[in-house]
């Protein structure tokens, strides 16, 4: 026995499904490419701020160890020379050290990953008199700032510091 239905009925009809599976699966590959370039420039990201961080923290660190050596206002003055500011007892106003940072008036850091540039950071040196005491002292509003690899990758940090001595 014969099936009553001819092949001029179903002329095409394997070939409109398999071109519709066809284009399912590409779609379904495109959007699975998508969202695999999107995870990897995130955490490209992270991994650059990651390091502007590491390096901003060196930066800060390396401050410290300036602060630690400076013996009151020595070297400092209200021009932030080199990074250093000094405007008497009650220091500088945050917004002021930020444009120095901006300006690229401060010191420079031991760059700790080759092809970033450099961290700058700003000291203040502020006179303080403890509660109880009557001796003056010496604190430090640290102000860091570094970039990562990519120009827009920026990692600030800042620290108020009273050294040992």
């Amino acid at each position: 026995m014969h099936s009553s239905t001819s092949f001029s009925s179903q002329r095409g009809v394997a070939l409109v499904i398999s071109l519709l599976l066809l284009l399912i699966v590409t779609l379904i590959g495109v959007s699975g490419m998508q969202t695999t370039v999107l995870e990897e420039k995130m955490a490209g990201n992270f991994k650059d701020k990651h390091i502007a961080f590491q390096a901003a923290e060196s930066a800060l660190r390396e401050a410290e160890a300036a602060a630690d050596g400076l013996n009151g206002h020595t070297g400092m003055d209200s021009s932030c020379t080199s990074g250093m500011c000094y405007n008497g007892p009650n220091g500088t106003p945050l917004s002021t050290l930020e444009n120095h940072i901006s300006l690229g008036n401060a010191a420079s850091a031991t760059p700790t990953i080759s092809g970033l540039p450099q961290p700058r950071y700003v000291i203040d040196g502020i006179k303080t008199r403890p509660a109880g005491s009557a001796s003056w002292r010496y604190m430090y509003r640290i102000v860091v700032v570094s970039s990562g690899k990519i120009d827009s990758t920026r990692s600030e940090l800042r620290s108020t510091y009273y050294p040992i001595n």
